[in-house]
């Protein structure tokens, strides 16, 4: 079952917060124990599948026909690597490397990538409700945290769907933010009920009014569409199989893998 985290930081020390990151298969399990002992337990049976691969025209098209997973610049990862919600959450922590603190949960598009699968969204992101840390290549965004707005999968912190939902509802473009939610819905893990009571309850908080008016689009049952109108429409980078948001229309959803109450510890 999921659990909830209080997501209030630990103390660390100084030499922890200058340790590299690096693609290296060892330093990401390491890595994973900043966040618990469970996640640095799945992350060492990752370790032999995370493959340094150079940034080139020929790796990119191993990821577009599906062989290859990119986590982050150099580090790959078979898609069997990523194949259920708890792989996708370890391999999130590995992606980061040993910058990674145990206050960092993953969030955003990230969270939603981690419960829908698809192509891992780039940059990865994380929420720290301490102070703002850089992460080459990782945004980490500050932000308060609610124990209620952070739930354990497989080790590792994630925001609920209804706080991933607001998040990316405030913070992201609305073609990315509104693909990722339909995914969440279409999948089970939301309701926008809830995602309207928690933007309610933020009370005039920046980028609130954009979300709350995104959100009544989404709400909104949408128009019927004729042939000729969908026939010449030119699929952008969200409509792309494989993204997240988009697994769940191109593949049947596995309930292991997608419905909270089938994950465990």
């Amino acid at each position: 079952m999921i659990s909830r985290v209080d997501p209030s930081p630990p103390p660390s020390s100084a030499a922890a917060e200058d340790a590299p990151s690096g693609p290296d298969g060892t330093e990401a399990s390491a890595a994973c124990a900043a966040w618990s002992r469970h996640a640095a337990d799945l992350a060492a049976g990752m370790v032999g599948q995370i493959q340094p691969w150079p940034e080139s025209p020929a790796t990119r098209s191993m990821v577009l026909r599906g062989e290859l997973l990119r986590l982050r610049a150099g580090m790959y990862v078979p898609p069997v690597a990523c194949a259920s919600a708890v792989d996708r959450a370890v391999a999130v922590g590995c992606a980061v490397g040993l910058a990674l603190r145990s206050h960092q949960v993953i969030a955003g598009r990230s969270a939603a990538w981690v419960l829908l699968g698809g192509d891992p969204p780039d940059p990865m992101e994380l929420i720290s409700p301490s102070h703002r840390t850089v992460i080459a290549g990782v945004v980490v965004r500050q932000s308060v945290l609610a124990p209620q707005d952070v739930e354990m999968l497989g080790g590792a912190p994630i925001t609920v769907p209804g706080r991933t939902a607001v998040d990316l509802l405030r913070l992201h473009a609305p073609h990315v933010a509104s693909t990722a939610i339909r995914g969440l819905i279409a999948s089970g893990h939301l309701d926008l009920r809830e995602v309207r009571r928690r933007l309610d309850r933020l009370h005039g908080a920046p980028f609130t009014r954009r979300a709350q008016e995104l959100l009544d689009r989404l709400d909104r049952p949408a128009p019927a569409r004729t042939a000729g109108r969908t026939a010449g429409r030119t699929a952008g980078p969200s409509d792309r199989p494989g993204s997240p948001g988009q697994a769940w229309a191109v593949r049947e959803a596995r309930a292991s893998t997608c419905l909270p109450s089938a994950v465990t510890r």
